[in-house]
């Protein structure tokens, strides 16, 4: 079958090829798989320093001449596959990371009192993709306490935390805790699971625990039914919390005890919903048995359901916001036409699910019913800078090079994009509603871009994902303005295309009317000192009427050097033509008849 290669993937194979001959080429990772023949602790020793550990020979203490069979690394960044279960006794592991380190797949497991610890040493960080976190249970033990203690930069992406015991057994399970010794950390942890921990009723247990002078970022993941028997929390301490899920869990104290919270559900708690917060936002709490809300800051809008919190712009209470309760997976979606939909502001860009949010007004909680392309729950004007013209015949069509100006803020300074024309993106009805210019993105994003445009504050976005063939273009919802510019978020590599807020339609032909007034003189008359400014993206014009030759962006200054009936002849980028006086502001100097309208 003749397989089609569409242009876009052409030039994708264009700039890479490019890049592969102009840029100086890092080092490729290295993978270390542990299995029987190389352990977490000597791949970790590997990855670190590049050369193998040397095991001890067996009942002696001294060094064996024959090293492990870890894979070779060159002290770059690695990632380490667990090709096995690694289990630890019950005692203290400390491992530490000197270099930039992934850990993929598998288990880790502690039997007991074990306490795993990982410390990060800049400029060293230690990810874990895809790993299960549990406690195991030792030949003729029980079921105990895991702690894993980290420190450092560390993030934590689809990863499980969960208590394998028995079910009713209060003196078993995993806790995380996120320290400030050596040094502030500094943790990141999305989409993941924290699950059925049990710890002692002797101790006061929190499931993650961070200490002062550290920070954690939860972001689109679960806590549910996690308890114990005496006080608690299941989140303490500097944790920002966004479009996640606390709830089904037990203890006599409350769920989350200090930190920040955007569109997150507290909810079905047996203890106490949220104590302590510095800031709760576009949040549901609802139905914890202790309360749900005390001496907490709300700011916007959100539901708490017994009015323990007040504050903010507005408060909803009552007897239900509309969310199921989901006892199987700790989510509550929120229904369609709930009490608690269409009540916030300025939520996240995701929800707990993957969908965006949509345009404000959003909803409340974890999970939003916002379908993409379905547009504004509410029509409201959309605030912009740019001025609004009243329209004439010679808007531009937004066919050609696209102007420059996106600006990206991210926590990577590795990303790597490109300015797209209309051409580059390919797509009719894109390019028919209004197209303006678009941003490629072809690297990892982390944990997402922000894009911005310096020349728009006003305009909707469409995405195309990087992922599909045919490549499909999505309504995508705009983030918050910075500094007055239009911006969107990007989770994933793909395309973000900037389109005017009212789409652009080609202009009828228009017919001489005799009695208009005239604005200038029939023959084009020179100008000594005339300057303009650009008031949108404009026609540069062959003649009066005449063909396009380009387009001169919005707010570019120019010097008009003729005035004619109803253009002015300036110069663009090289290029001698003409743009309608109705598109352009008269800033300074003396500019002829046109001036007086």
């Amino acid at each position: 079958m003749k397989q089609i290669v569409d242009a876009g993937t052409i030039r994708r194979l264009g700039m890479a090829l490019a890049l592969l001959v102009l840029l100086p080429l890092p080092a490729l990772a290295a993978t270390i798989h542990v299995d029987g023949d190389c352990s977490l602790a000597e791949a970790i020793h590997m990855a670190n320093t590049g050369d193998q550990a040397v095991r001890p020979t067996p009942g002696t203490g001294t060094p064996t001449p024959t090293p492990p069979t870890c894979e070779e690394s060159d002290d770059d960044a690695d990632i380490i596959v667990l090709m096995r279960s690694v289990n630890y006794s019950d005692e203290t592991h400390e491992r530490r990371i000197t270099s930039d380190i992934t850990v993929q797949g598998g288990h880790i497991r502690g039997e007991e009192d074990a306490r795993i610890k990982f410390i990060v040493s800049s400029p060293g960080s230690l990810t874990f993709q895809n790993v299960n976190f549990t406690n195991a249970k030792p030949s003729g033990g029980e079921f105990g306490e895991v702690f894993v203690w980290v420190s450092g930069d560390v993030t934590f992406q689809n990863v499980q935390f969960y208590n394998s015991g028995p079910s009713d057994d209060n003196d078993s399970g995993l806790s995380l805790n996120v320290s400030s010794v050596p040094g502030n950390s500094n943790v990141k942890i999305s989409e993941s699971i924290f699950k059925d921990n049990r710890l002692s009723s002797a101790t006061l247990w929190s499931v993650l625990s961070v200490e002062a002078g550290s920070a954690a970022d939860i972001y689109r993941s679960a806590f549910y039914n996690n308890g114990g028997s005496g006080d608690g929390y299941v989140i303490r301490g500097n944790a920002t919390i966004r479009s996640s899920t606390i709830g089904l869990n037990r203890g006599d104290d409350f769920a989350v005890s200090g930190g920040r919270l955007n569109n997150v559900t507290v909810a079905y708690n047996n203890s106490g919903g949220v104590t302590g917060a510095t800031s709760i936002r576009n949040s549901i709490l609802y139905q914890n048995s202790g309360g749900d809300c005390s001496g907490a800051t709300l700011v916007g809008y959100n539901w708490v359901g017994d009015g323990g919190c007040t504050g903010g712009t507005r408060t909803y209470t009552g007897p239900s916001p509309d969310i199921d309760d989901d006892w199987t997976n700790g989510l509550f979606p929120l229904e369609a036409d709930g009490d608690a939909a269409g009540k916030g502001e300025g939520c996240e860009f995701i929800d707990q699910w993957g969908q965006p949010y949509g345009p404000d007004p959003c909803d409340l909680g974890a999970q939003s019913t916002y379908k993409p392309g379905s547009g504004p729950r509410i029509s409201a004007p959309v605030p912009t800078g740019i001025p609004t013209p009243t329209r004439v015949p010679d808007q531009p069509t937004p066919t050609i090079e696209p102007v420059k100006g996106w600006v990206l803020f991210s926590d990577r300074d590795d990303i790597l994009s490109n300015e797209v024309d209309a051409r580059g993106v390919g797509i009719a009805h894109i390019i028919e509603q209004g197209f303006l210019t678009a941003l490629d993105i072809w690297s990892e994003v982390g944990w997402g871009v922000t894009a911005c445009h310096t020349d728009y504050s006003n305009g909707n976005f469409e995405f195309l994902d990087a992922a599909g063939m045919p490549r499909v273009a999505v309504p995508w919802p705009a983030a918050p303005h910075i500094d007055g510019m239009a911006c969107t978020y990007i989770e994933t590599p793909g395309t973000v295309v900037l389109m005017r807020a009212d789409a652009w339609q080609e202009p009828a032909t228009p017919t001489p009317d005799p009695n208009a007034p005239v604005f200038g003189p029939a023959t084009p008359v020179p100008l000594e000192d005339c300057q303009l400014i650009t008031r949108d993206m404009v026609n540069l014009r062959a003649e009066e009427w005449g063909d396009v030759l380009n387009i001169i962006p919005y707010e570019t200054e120019l010097t008009a050097s003729e005035a004619g009936d109803e253009f002015f002849k300036v110069s663009f980028e090289g290029q001698e033509g003409w743009v309608h006086r109705d598109w352009v502001f008269i800033t300074a100097g003396v500019c002829g008849a046109a001036e007086e309208e």
